[in-house]
């Protein structure tokens, strides 16, 4: 049974925090370094010096971040919501010229272990990313950015039309971010209105979008928190969530690029003998100089995944060639996760190259195009493996049946920003 409880937001006052619109960031795992270094200069109070502490060059970077975070609060930057709520939101931005809106809405969920089968995930984590987010938890007792959850509504979109309803009175708050979406959000504190979004989802199985890491990191802190005071009902049993209906037309998936680096001869020569063995590459001209504009037309040709092939975008940096490699003679009697792409790379291909505990030291997931130019221009690569969007059809069908892609399988988009709520897991 789905869990939805409203929270007491930690929310910035612009009375002494300035534009809300200048404070806010994307989730840790998409901020690039060049971002990192805009967001700081932006604002004073941009919420990255708190999201993203691993990559403050201070030892103790986690501690630091939980001081600012007091700091804040001390000082009237961040204020209390005095009231429990639940936040609904509208995001509004524009993709591939088309303009576009995804409604839904930020609550706490009660955190579930996932063979209860209540909370489903539907790609493997990365330990070094997890026990980052556990250690900053742990740190500031916090939570920055929600998850990106989905949930399946019931069938007269019960849920779907009451969030609509809410979101065409005036905002509570509105950010307007320079490189993000616009995002409105309504403070709902109304004991009805919330107990019949409560009930509705209660029967709900809730699918890990984006934020798998975050969520293990919250168990982990659950349990450790759970171990010292075993007889409390804290916050820290519930996790902040933004949930968006399957339904929703703004949901929308993009590609999670691998970029490889650091390989041995060995490792190097078994990448290429795999693609020989299984898939034909068709070269694609490649400019002199590679540049944000040419990947992301590049990405545009390799189309969206039609019927069972299986098709990736290829960089050598040894021939400093480009193709497209492509293979649907393959035998296709597994299920639909064997049959996905990204599976298919890393069964055909990693499994077969190199030892699944070099993974995390040699492949580097990207979503970022221009990331990917930069490491190609700066002979920072060994090759990249360019990936279509997982489906949405194949994505519910992988969850329903509880298995996991590899990590960073999906790119939802887009991610919900840190900083519009906080979860202070103190109160």
């Amino acid at each position: 049974m789905v869990d939805i409880q409203p929270f007491k937001g930690l929310r910035y006052d612009p009375k002494f925090a300035g534009d809300n619109s200048l404070n806010i960031c994307p989730p840790f795992d998409a901020i690039t370094p060049d971002l990192q270094k805009s967001l700081h200069e932006r604002s004073d109070y941009n919420i990255v010096r708190l999201e993203l502490a691993r990559r403050n060059q201070d030892i103790d970077h986690y501690k630091n971040a939980a001081n600012t975070l007091n700091d804040w609060i001390n000082n009237g930057i961040l204020k209390y919501d005095s009231d429990p709520a639940i936040y609904v939101t509208k995001e509004e931005f524009e993709y591939r010229g088309v303009k576009q809106v995804r409604r839904g809405f930020i609550s706490n969920v009660k955190i579930e272990e996932y063979r209860k089968k209540i909370i489903l995930p539907h790609e493997k984590t990365r330990l070094e990313w997890v026990e980052d987010r556990a250690q900053l938890m742990s740190e500031s007792r916090s939570n920055f950015s929600p998850l990106l959850v989905i949930y399946k509504d019931d069938k007269f979109f019960s849920v779907g039309k009451l969030i609509r309803t809410i979101s065409g009175g005036d905002p509570t708050s509105v950010f307007s971010p320079p490189d993000m979406p616009k995002l409105s959000i309504w403070k709902i504190t109304d004991p009805g209105t919330i107990s019949i979004i409560q009930k509705k989802m209660s029967k709900s199985q809730l699918f890990i979008a984006d934020g798998h890491h975050r969520y293990e990191a919250s168990i982990i802190y659950r349990n450790k928190d759970n171990s010292i005071n075993e007889k409390s009902i804290k916050s820290s049993n519930y996790r902040m969530m933004m949930m968006v209906s399957y339904d929703e037309p703004g949901l929308i998936t993009r590609g999670y690029h691998r970029v490889l680096n650091n390989l041995t001869k060995k490792e190097y020569n078994n990448i290429k003998t795999c693609i020989q063995k299984h898939f034909t590459v068709t070269n694609h001209e490649m400019p002199n100089k590679i540049d944000k504009i040419f990947i992301d037309n590049f990405i545009k040709t390799l189309d969206v995944r039609k019927n069972k092939e299986i098709v990736f975008g290829f960089y050598n940096s040894e021939t400093r060639s480009l193709g497209i490699a492509k293979d649907n003679q393959i035998t296709l009697d597994g299920n639909v996760l064997e049959n996905s792409e990204y599976y298919k790379l890393h069964e055909l291909i990693f499994s077969k190259s190199f030892k699944s505990d070099r993974e995390e030291k040699i492949v580097l997931p990207i979503s970022d195009s221009k990331m990917i130019s930069d490491y190609i221009e700066k002979d920072r690569v060994d090759m990249v493996f360019f990936m279509r969007p997982l489906p949405l059809s194949e994505f519910s069908e992988i969850v329903s049946n509880g298995w996991r892609l590899p990590a960073k399988a999906t790119n939802f988009f887009p991610k919900p920003p840190a900083g519009s709520v906080l979860q202070n897991l103190k109160v």
